[in-house]
């Protein structure tokens, strides 16, 4: 059973047990499509089934059965969502489900090789790249069209133009 990671608990939403979670991806409604999700969190890794989906701007506000007051969704604070990849639709050409970017080594274009990448943090307004480097602080690079050049899965490389200055910020 392969789990793909869709999003993280970032509060609760009412007073009857509502989650509200921030996609990790750019529509929210594709969670209307889910009949269950996963939850791994503090208490540990339980399957729910979802009762309602409503959208709230850039979040998805989940109703699971079994979770029916407040204090039951508080103990899901900061719990990461996962679905089934068989219920993970296919997504557009150019977009990426972070666990296939996880792991591709990034290179700038004058630069050359910064590092791997670790993860991906979801801001609202853009994704942000975070780059492992041997011996030096992670590299954080926004995933702009204007910066990302190329992302190739098969071959597992990422390849930048990194803005004028942000290299130097994480190089001392």
């Amino acid at each position: 059973m392969e789990l793909v990671e869709v999003g993280k608990i970032i509060n609760t939403h009412g007073l009857k047990g509502e989650v509200k979670v921030l996609p990790f991806s750019d529509d929210p409604t594709r969670f209307k499509m889910y009949q269950s999700v996963f939850i791994k969190g503090s208490l540990g890794d339980f399957e729910y089934s979802i009762s309602s989906v409503k959208i709230i701007k850039k979040t998805a506000v989940l109703g699971l059965v079994g979770i029916d007051h407040i204090e039951a969704a508080e103990r899901l604070k900061g719990g990461q969502v996962f679905v089934l990849e068989s219920a993970v639709p296919a997504l557009p050409e150019d977009a990426f489900y972070v666990k296939d970017l996880v792991g591709c080594v990034v290179t700038d274009e004058t630069i050359g090789l910064l590092g791997i990448l670790h993860d991906v943090i979801f801001t609202g307004s853009n994704e942000v790249y975070v780059v492992k480097r041997e011996g030096k602080r992670d590299l954080l690079i926004p995933a702009l069209k204007s910066v990302i050049l190329d992302i190739n899965i098969l071959e597992r490389t990422i390849t930048t133009h990194l803005p004028v200055g942000l290299f130097e910020i994480y190089d001392d």
